[in-house]
Formats: structure tokens, C-alpha cells, sequence
């Protein structure tokens, strides 16, 4: 079963009990910020990409321009596994839907 919530309280309570990290994705050959925001677990998925920690405030800004949602799954084989979902086009950069 999917818990989803928006609450900022509740996404830090989850990210300080998996000791996880606002952060943004990073291209591995330039460092530069693609601007996907994530959660970072230190030692969790690593070698597969880069992260750029960001501070709380601008991971909320995000999160909410883009009407994001935050999901964590009942029983998930991988007790860090999380989603974040959002029903707007965040690949186009800007969109008129974003808040």
C-alpha cells in the first residue's frame, strides 16, 4: 500500500530516520545541477549518480512549484525506497501549470 503525503514535516521525518539529504542530481562528467530533486541516502545508489546537497528551503520550493508528492510503500522490499510524483511536465523547464 502507498502512503503519499505533501507535508513537509512529515517528508523530514522520513529523510531524518533514513539519514537521507535534500539534494539535486548532478551529471557525473561536469557536476553541473540537471535540476531533479531528490532525497540522498549517503551510500545508497552512489555509483549510479551524483548529487548535489541543497538546503531544505529550496528543496521545498521545488517540490512545491512543481505540486509534487511524496510516496513510501507498506511491505517495499527496500525500506528506503521512495517516489516523488508529479502530474506536471518537469522536463520542459518552466510550464504554465507550475505554481
Amino acid at each position: 500500500m502507498a502512503n503519499t503525503t505533501k507535508d513537509h514535516a512529515a517528508i523530514k521525518q522520513w529523510a531524518n530516520s533514513h539519514n537521507a539529504q535534500p539534494s539535486r542530481l548532478a551529471m557525473a562528467d561536469t557536476a553541473k545541477t540537471v535540476g531533479l530533486i531528490q532525497l540522498h541516502i549517503p551510500g545508497y545508489n552512489d555509483e549510479r549518480k551524483q548529487y548535489q546537497h541543497i538546503e531544505w528551503d529550496e528543496f521545498f520550493s521545488e517540490f512545491d512549484k512543481y505540486d509534487m508528492e511524496f510516496r513510501t510503500f507498506d511491505n517495499a522490499e527496500d525500506p528506503n525506497y521512495y517516489e516523488l510524483h508529479t502530474n506536471l511536465d518537469i522536463t520542459a523547464g518552466e510550464t504554465a501549470n507550475a505554481k
